[in-house]
């Protein structure tokens, strides 16, 4: 997200915020998948319950299962999972539980462009508000607004990725050998108990912007990254694949438990092998449908 404007405020501090550019690319990018997966949901969820498979009614052996997977089916839920309101105002739509992440996703998205205005003065100022966000998740009683609670205190996570465009463009006169330290944060978890579920995220955060800043400066010495490479074609379809994957799941674990007398899983590594492998393949040529056109530079008539 961040890159594009790194580089251009590093060529000159006088460039301005495309706010068109920016908000058509994030609709492209974000709605046409999730309306797919909406739908999808909806038709898998419906035949589920109309075939009576036990995890859609919470009559399963598995009380995680029991309590994770409740469906709910209303025009309220649609429109606050279209308007990205989901665990925060309302449920998540039908089994599709990974929706709650876009929640987040969404309105980091949102906020960038005034914490990009602060960075353009000073990249410092843009990332002392946010480490105030993060320090009110430790107060004893959070905001009772989710912007501030939920949204602002988690963003520092997301933020870290902005850093790190601006010291690959130089921006951050800094090395990736010394950002690449931050790979051990997370060990922290392991020595200091964290309960705190943003002072955990936050340090894996950290530790991802590590492992990154310790590619780049693979990279910087002459590294050959080329087994990253060859995994392109997951990353093009991993959003898609993220939205997708768990209606399917849930329906196909449905149906297996229809399948024992018990109602129970399989005990046995080879039916997740292919449940991992259906969901891989649906997702592939899916995104070709709801991802791929939709984010082709040519077709939102955006220059490089």
């Amino acid at each position: 997200i961040h890159l594009s404007y790194a580089r251009k405020l590093k060529a000159s501090q006088e460039t301005c915020f495309d706010w068109n550019s920016y908000l058509f690319r994030r609709f492209g990018r974000i709605y046409p998948p999730l309306v797919f997966t909406l739908l999808l949901t909806f038709i898998l969820d419906s035949l589920g319950m109309y075939l009576k498979f036990p995890v859609y009614s919470q009559h399963t052996p598995y009380t995680i299962i029991n309590v994770a997977v409740i469906p709910t089916y209303n025009i309220y839920t649609l429109l606050g999972n279209l308007l990205f309101f989901m665990k925060s105002l309302v449920p998540v739509w039908g089994t599709n539980g990974p929706l709650w992440s876009l929640h987040y996703e969404w309105w980091f998205y949102m906020f960038y462009p005034i914490f990009w205005l602060l960075s353009k003065k000073s990249i410092a100022l843009a990332t002392i508000p946010l480490l105030f966000f993060f320090g009110i998740s430790f107060l004893p009683v959070a905001w009772n607004n989710f912007i501030f609670s939920d949204v602002l205190s988690m963003m520092l996570s997301w933020w870290f990725g902005v850093l790190l465009a601006d010291v690959y463009t130089k921006r951050i006169n800094t090395k990736f050998s010394y950002v690449a330290l931050l790979s051990f944060a997370a060990l922290l978890l392991r020595i200091i108990p964290v309960n705190n579920l943003c002072a955990v995220d936050t340090l894996y955060a950290l530790s991802f912007t590590g492992i990154l800043a310790f590619c780049f400066h693979l990279l910087e010495q002459g590294k050959s990254l080329e087994l990253l490479n060859r995994l392109k074609p997951l990353g093009d379809m991993s959003y898609t694949l993220y939205v997708t994957h768990f209606p399917i799941l849930a329906f196909f674990s449905g149906w297996l438990m229809s399948r024992s007398q018990e109602r129970t899983l399989p005990m046995h590594f080879g039916w997740l092998v292919v449940g991992v492998i259906c969901v891989s393949i649906f997702a592939y040529f899916a995104h070709f449908l709801v991802e791929k056109p939709f984010t082709k530079r040519k077709m939102l008539g955006i220059a490089t």
